[in-house]
């Protein structure tokens, strides 16, 4: 909780491209004995290869100690639905100032529980040295934190850019926090390089496999979990349903649709893992920590994602973000010149890495042919009109006499000239491949379609809600968006919707902040400022709820104001933001600094076809798919966005917003 005077979120939206690995999806569920007693936490994971897309392995193993479990009878979800009620974490960082000099020199984190229903008093439950909660701190003396540095560079988001040579990579937009300078940088998120003027272009597609946890309810009310698996083909989708085994097939009898949440303390512990980390050679790992009942977190070790192999303890050094660093990087084409100041020779530099991420060995490659390279002449920076030997991939088809037709993989060899020496045929898995018919080039109409889909809810006159997967086709080579039908869960069951269609949302009620001031000298003017918790009920239209007042946002401090009245503009202190997020489909206008006259940041993330933005300057500029952008104040003194108008350019428009505001 930031109270009154504290500093909104800072939104940052970003990605990279990740090495190859296996992925893997974890789902905790209880082993129910036939008398209904628990018998004990497994942790189902199903594995599958990224690259294929196929399942590779499943693992059941016991959450504390990541040893292989056997259940004992069947494996469902655990607990009863959550309650709206339940308490909520919130955290507060705050600075110690350990040399008495007035500064706070220390930074720690404090969590709290919030009761939003019954107004009980916020609960500390433990404060932690820099948000790590495997160190437990106690201030001495807490103070004010110091101001952030004022040229402190934020993340607006992340673009796709024409890297040349037909490939696309991705950049980062950054801009001054807090300067009045408006330009932005670019950087690629891969090399670190500064851009200059990229050209924008929509991000590829994703992939089109997902796999969603559903229920079979039955006609007594109670529900059996499984998997069911989306699989798109470019024009429809099938789909495929197991146990939450991931390999036992399974056949629904009731009623599918999507299991209740159960509450996170349904069981005394809850264990997480933090994917995304590789160690130093690029092996995948996940590393797991428990959530108690009271919030506190502790670590218990890493998963080898490749073996299953679980250890105890902190990952190895030199462990880095997937996709950051590998152990043998190449540099780019050096020239080797003899004394006549000729080109003999064109070099590629290898760098291979220790696992502390240090230079373990250097390696002259030739470019040409991959062997070491041994210098003729000097290895320097190549003169003007000197290329690397190119190697180009194609995919071509081979014909049989009976029609048959099949894909592989054509190597074509260039010298430093640029002219074809050579090739080699390979099967699209990489093994040597002979043609046997005619080689020609692969009909790609079937390519150039892909499918989509999204969850959406029918809200029927009476308050009945239907979930159903909307579908469209996008051609790719226009990027043309339409609408291929509506269906049940399933995937092949037509549906027709008969209500309000719109995005399925949740209505658990919700913690909000309200800056007060009170007149104690009775003066008129409020000279204390003090913060009031709210819980509000999103849909059900019930009045909102005090749940306490507090002084200057600290909830160790509670507060009765004596004389409440407005706060005015030169006494009240910079409010708290409060967040929103929206998915939209369509050409509905969004008009959010309508609606939000204290906006003070929008973020845009454009799903398909393209949105047309109006901001302040009055003109509306169309933004593609693939494309995120954030709009906020530029400092303290600015009031709010003035303008801030969204709408989807056709119906087959989709697109995601959030924003801030006081």
């Amino acid at each position: 909780m930031s109270g009154c005077c504290g500093q909104g979120p800072v939104i940052i939206s970003g990605s990279a491209a990740a090495t190859p690995r296996v992925d893997v999806e974890a789902v905790l569920l209880c082993d129910v004995l036939a008398d209904g007693t628990v018998a004990g936490l497994a942790l189902v994971e199903p594995i599958y290869d990224t690259n294929t897309g196929a399942r590779v392995g499943t693992r059941i193993v016991d959450p504390t100690t990541g040893a292989t479990y056997t259940p004992a009878g069947t494996l469902g979800v655990c607990g009863s639905p959550s309650d709206q009620c339940a308490r909520q974490i919130s955290t507060r960082t705050r600075c110690d100032d350990t040399n008495a000099d007035g500064t706070g020199d220390v930074t720690y984190v404090e969590v709290w529980a919030l009761d939003p229903c019954d107004g009980g008093a916020p609960q500390l439950l433990g404060a932690y040295r820099d948000g790590d909660f495997a160190q437990p701190y106690t201030p001495t003396a807490p103070a004010d934190c110091p101001d952030a540095t004022a040229d402190t560079p934020v993340v607006l988001g992340t673009v796709c850019y024409d890297a040349g040579g037909g490939a696309t990579r991705t950049a980062a937009v950054l801009k001054c926090a807090a300067c009045g300078d408006p330009a932005v940088t670019y950087l690629d998120t891969e090399t670190g390089a500064t851009l200059t003027a990229p050209a924008i272009v929509p991000c590829p597609a994703a992939t089109d496999r997902s796999t969603q946890l559903l229920c079979d309810v039955q006609a007594d009310g109670s529900s059996v979990p499984f998997l069911r698996t989306f699989t798109s083909d470019g024009t429809t989708t099938s789909t495929a349903d197991t146990r939450l085994d991931g390999v036992t097939a399974y056949s629904p009898t009731g009623t599918v649709g999507v299991c209740l949440p159960v509450n996170d303390c349904a069981s005394p512990t809850t264990p997480t893992t933090t994917v995304g980390l590789c160690l130093a050679d690029g092996t995948p790992i996940a590393v797991t920590v428990v959530r108690d009942c009271n919030g506190a977190v502790t670590s218990e070790g890493w998963i080898n994602l490749t073996t299953g192999t679980f250890s105890a303890g902190a990952p190895p050094a030199g462990t880095i973000a997937c996709g950051d660093s590998r152990s043998i990087q190449v540099s780019g084409t050096f020239c080797d010149v003899d004394q006549a100041g000729d080109v003999v020779g064109l070099v590629l530099v290898e760098y291979k890495y220790a696992a502390d991420g240090s230079i373990e060995s250097v390696r002259l490659v030739d470019a040409t042919t991959g062997q070491t390279y041994t210098p003729q002449g000097t290895i320097t920076v190549c003169p003007s009109g000197t290329e690397q030997p190119e190697q180009d991939l194609a995919v071509l088809c081979d014909v049989a006499a009976d029609g048959t037709v099949t894909a592989f993989t054509r190597d074509f060899r260039r010298d430093e000239a640029g002219a074809i020496v050579g090739f080699s045929d390979y099967t699209l898995a990489g093994a040597a491949y002979t043609p046997t018919g005619t080689v020609g080039v692969c009909d790609a109409s079937t390519e150039e379609i892909d499918h989509l889909q999204l969850l959406l809810c029918d809200t029927a006159t009476d308050g009945t809600v239907t979930q159903f997967l909307r579908h469209w086709t996008v051609d790719n080579s226009t990027g043309t968006l339409t609408a291929a039908g509506d269906t049940l869960l399933d995937g092949t069951t037509a549906y027709t919707p008969g209500g309000s269609v719109g995005a399925c949302e949740s209505c658990a009620r919700q913690v909000i902040e309200r800056c007060g001031c009170d007149d104690t000298d009775g003066d008129g003017v409020g000279d204390v400022t003090y913060t009031e918790l709210w819980a509000v009920d999103p849909c059900g239209g019930g009045a909102p709820e005090l749940l306490g007042t507090y002084l200057d946002g600290d909830l160790t401090k509670p507060y009765t104001p004596i004389a409440p009245v407005e706060c005015t503009a030169a006494d009240q202190p910079p409010g708290p933001l409060s967040t929103g997020v929206r998915s939209v489909t369509g050409t509905a206008v969004q008009d959010l600094a309508g609606t939000y006259p204290g906006l003070q940041s929008v973020s845009l993330a454009v799903l398909s076809d393209r949105v047309l933005v109006t901001m302040s300057d009055g003109a509306s500029v169309p933004v593609p798919a693939g494309a995120s952008l954030t709009w906020s104040v530029e400092q303290e003194a600015d009031t709010a966005l003035a303008a801030a108008s969204f709408a989807g350019a056709s119906a087959a428009a989709s697109y995601l917003l959030n924003w801030t505001y006081r």
